[in-house]
Formats: C-alpha cells, structure tokens, sequence
C-alpha cells in the first residue's frame, strides 16, 4: 500500500478546510473531512468546535493523521471479523480504495458495502467496481470523480497521475 497516494488521493478529495462547516449530511466538518467529535475542543473558546470557528493548521493536520490511521485500522479490522479477508492481500489500489471508502463512509456504513465487499473476497474486482458504482447514494455523496476514482482503483484500471516533471533550467 502507497500510504502516500492514499493521503494525497483523501486530501483532494476531501479539501482543506480552515473553518468548520456542515457537510452534505448536516454533520459539523473541518480540516481534511474530519467529523467534529465531543472530544475536539477549540484552544482558542475551550468549547467544542462549532461551525464557523477556524481549525489551525497543526490541528487540521493531526486530525488527518488520526483520521487516516483510524480507517486503516477500521477496514482492516472489518475485513478480518465480518468477511474474514486479509486487507493486506488484496491489490495495492483496491486496498487505498476501501480504505478511502471506510474513511469517507464510516465503519458503519462501510461494513454494510457487503456485496461490493463479497465481491472482491471472491476475487471479482470489476464485478466489486460496477455494483459500487451502482450504489447512487454513495455516489451522490463522493461525486461522479471521486466514485470513478475509486471504482477503477478497485477494478485495477486506475492510473495514478503522473508527477509533474522538473525541468533544469539551462546553464
């Protein structure tokens, strides 16, 4: 797994936000898409956080960490207990997939994505990519790039882009 692609794939994903606000679902957000929690205290109020308060960048960034790290041990876990699968054996891109999928969904919601899941255990990564892409709510909710991202990355048909390219300046 490229923890790096999977970390730059959730931050284009999910913006950079210095000020909470609602997300789609009505549910207090900042930073990289982090769900505020009862325990997210604002050191500027001593309160939680609350929509329209700014989240400095320390804060946003150890959010993201936690965050990450959290849905990796999520998905992992789910995989194991409920689907008895090994995260770590699929294909590196389905992996980053589902991770980003635990992530965007919650661990509720993602260990309910039984068929899609069923799927891919069976080995049917296309199969797993097409009936996803089939679940409109959750494609209304990532939007038509994200789910198409995420799809051909659990297909194995996505492309990661290339780096840009530094060109030496002439002598």
């Amino acid at each position: 797994m490229d923890i790096i692609l999977l970390e730059n794939n959730l931050e284009s994903a999910e913006g950079d936000s210095t000020t909470i606000y609602l997300d789609d679902k009505g549910n207090p957000t900042g930073g990289k898409g982090h769900l505020i929690l009862p325990t997210d205290i604002n050191p500027a109020t001593g309160v939680v956080y609350k929509v329209g308060d700014f989240v400095p960048a320390y804060q946003i960034e150890a959010w993201f960490v936690a965050d990450v790290d959290t849905a990796k041990n999520q998905t992992e876990n789910i995989l194991q207990t409920k689907f008895g699968m090994n995260l770590y054996s699929l294909p590196n891109y389905c992996q980053e997939a589902l991770i980003e999928l635990c992530f965007n969904v919650g661990a509720v919601e993602f260990a309910d994505f039984v068929n899609t899941i069923g799927l891919i255990k069976a080995g049917n990564y296309s199969g797993a990519a097409v009936h996803l892409g089939q679940n409109l709510e959750w494609v209304k909710d990532v939007g038509p790039v994200r789910s198409k991202r995420i799809q051909d990355m659990i297909a194995g048909t996505w492309t990661p882009p290339s780096q840009p390219v530094e060109v030496a300046e002439n002598p």
